[in-house]
């Protein structure tokens, strides 16, 4: 059985993700019938984990979970992990989530300066076709393009031969949880949040290229 603590971190942490008082969650009520979408559970799911370093399934938080259901999955897996484990690393887990996104902030400058690094003579005999239309519409090198068809492929569990890049990822049958994947990914390895909306309104593997070579000049 979960504890009444556990059960008010829930309610506090779906009230909060959902905008909704903490009084007004009805505990025995699906998740998904109070409104949750899929971007939202990815919201609490994250903050579960940041508190207690468990990734819940999102199946658990969309499919007909409720904060009770929840509540008890989490107390079965803080069981099976052993609560002292996991109290340990809980500050400073907790410290290192927090910081994360700092860093990232940090890091986003850091990127846009290296990107004029790129800009002297070595670059452009390096590849010269990019370079010159920066400033007004960037061009995307074969080296994004790459990365971003193998990052859809891995999140859309396809080969990355198979990705269409001039084909909308909406129609390749990516969703939201893929796209907040795909977006997490990109972040991670460039340190630029790119806008939910371009991932997934007909956005393409080279339109989502474009903006992302946009950023980073």
């Amino acid at each position: 059985m979960p504890s009444s603590e556990l059960l008010d971190f829930l309610k506090q942490e779906v009230a909060v993700v959902m905008g909704l008082r903490a009084e007004r969650i009805n505990v025995s009520r699906p998740l998904n019938r109070l409104g949750m979408d899929s971007l939202m559970a990815v919201e609490l799911r994250n903050r579960i984990e940041r508190r207690y370093q468990i990734k819940l399934p999102m199946v658990q938080l969309l499919k007909d979970g409720t904060v009770t259901t929840v509540a008890q999955a989490l107390a079965t897996e803080l069981n099976s992990t052993g609560t002292a484990t996991v109290a340990a690393p809980d500050n400073a887990s907790a410290s290192a989530t927090t910081s994360d996104a700092p860093v990232q902030e940090v890091a986003a400058p850091a990127s846009a300066s290296v990107a004029p690094t790129a800009t002297p003579e070595p670059a452009v005999t390096a590849r010269p076709v990019p370079q010159a239309p920066a400033s007004s519409q960037a061009v995307p090198s074969s080296e994004l393009l790459d990365f971003l068809k193998q990052e859809v492929a891995v999140v859309m569990g396809l080969r990355a031969e198979r990705i269409n890049v001039s084909r909308p990822l909406n129609r390749l049958g990516m969703d939201s949880l893929m796209a907040v994947e795909l977006r997490n990914r990109i972040e991670r390895r460039y340190q630029i949040k790119l806008p939910m909306v371009q991932l997934l309104k007909d956005g393409t593997v080279t339109t989502v290229a474009q903006a992302l070579a946009t950023e980073l000049n």
